[in-house]
């Protein structure tokens, strides 16, 4: 059933869209920005000012509060392209996620990541695949922060440079993704020592990443990289009984270029990302080739190996959470059971009611911009309000435990 958002959506993006084609504007994609109440309308990131004012003028002639934005910068390139399909953040109707991890297996994750990030030091250019390696790239930028000499612009001069995230070998059945990659290695200087990196359960991954390096360095001409070398991060638990081996082969073109290629694997207890389920919550936002966390809120505590509590965690940025704790960034010693009870409950209340507010003030501004009438916005906060209290009956569960502190 279309909710007042898909309304709204309705009402004011295609006619954005329609006028910006007409006025020959360049853009990537409109869409509705319901956290600031305005149409936001993409534009490439090398969009020269006047260009983006000119966007502007033409949106807000449309829609009154629009705005024009140029993809975010982040610490490593991104090579993401369509299908420009719109991520909605849902609501209330989502779940709190009860996460459990365990301390062993955030330490041996933490070991391979900083094995990664050491490889990625010893190598020129490096580069992985969402979703599965966002979480293995963000942990060794920071740790390329930590260290790096200069200032912020340097450091994501010398990052994005460095750093290149592309979409999954096996998202399209086109090899589209395949050969945007292949793309990208025809296009490294001569001598470059190159690093790939992805996470998998059954190494699957790296044979299809093996497989298009192959293809690719086999049909090459001219110069190319000096050396691939291609690491899996593996999820011990899910691979099972299956054997993975390292290797190495030299890859030569009839033309004579020729490359060492390289493969190697890093086993970890149990991997943290979104292809093992929706921990981290990353999607591809798209219309604005952002990457962001859709929905959040969980709940995680952290227990030794041998089960016993060490720290309670609730959260609606689940993503930055993550990073913590793979830094290591949780208690190492016994939790008081009944005061992890009270962090539980306290953190799924905050998730509900801030989910609440949210949508309730994002009902007040849509109303407020005339982008929704009286009538809608009465009957979407009735709907609002009956879904926070079905949340609250739905978790009643962490408010029930506090009875039994003593």
């Amino acid at each position: 059933m279309p909710t007042w958002k898909d309304s709204v959506v309705a009402n004011v993006v295609p006619p954005v869209r329609a006028a910006l084609v007409a006025a020959q504007l360049p853009f990537l994609a409109v869409d509705f920005d319901f956290t600031n109440g305005r149409v936001r309308v993409c534009v490439q990131p090398n969009t020269p000012k006047a260009i983006l004012d000119q966007v502007e003028t033409v949106a807000r002639g449309v829609a009154r509060y629009a705005y024009a934005k140029r993809p975010p910068t982040y610490a490593f390139s991104l090579h993401l392209v369509g299908p420009m399909h719109p991520v909605r953040v849902p609501g209330l109707r989502d779940r709190i996620m009860e996460v459990t991890l365990r301390s062993d297996c955030l330490a041996d994750l933490r070991i391979a990541y900083s094995e990664l990030e050491r490889r990625c030091r010893d190598a020129d250019v490096a580069a992985t695949f969402a979703q599965g390696g966002i979480v293995a790239l963000q942990f060794i930028t920071r740790g390329f922060r930590q260290s790096f000499v200069g200032d912020d612009e340097q450091y994501l001069d010398e990052t994005q440079r460095r750093f290149h995230l592309f979409p999954g070998l096996l998202w399209t059945d086109d090899r589209a993704n395949a050969a945007l990659f292949a793309t990208w290695l025809g296009v490294q200087p001569a001598g470059t020592r190159l690093v790939i990196f992805d996470t998998t359960f059954s190494g699957n991954a790296i044979g299809r990443i093996r497989n298009v390096v192959a293809e690719w360095a086999a049909a090459h001409a001219g110069a190319g990289p000096a050396s691939i070398d291609i690491v899996g991060v593996v999820d011990r638990e899910r691979l099972g009984d299956k054997g993975l081996a390292d290797g190495e082969e030299t890859v030569t073109s009839p033309s004579g270029y020729s490359v060492r290629v390289r493969w190697s694997y890093l086993l970890v207890t149990s991997l943290i990302t979104e292809d093992q389920n929706n921990l981290i919550g990353y999607e591809t936002l798209r219309p604005l080739g952002e990457i962001e966390a859709a929905w959040t809120a969980a709940v995680i505590e952290v227990r030794a190996p041998d089960g016993v509590l060490l720290d309670v965690m609730a959260t609606r940025t689940l993503p930055a959470l993550i990073s913590d704790v793979l830094d290591g960034r949780y208690r190492t010693t016994a939790l008081d059971p009944d005061t992890g009870v009270e962090v539980a409950a306290a953190g799924v209340l905050a998730c509900i009611r801030m989910a609440a507010d949210k949508e309730r003030e994002q009902l007040q501004d849509a109303l407020a911009n005339g982008f929704i009438d009286e009538g809608t916005a009465v009957q979407a906060l009735e709907q609002v309000n009956s879904a926070e209290e079905g949340a609250l009956k739905r978790y009643s569960a962490y408010f029930d435990r506090l009875e039994n502190i003593e």
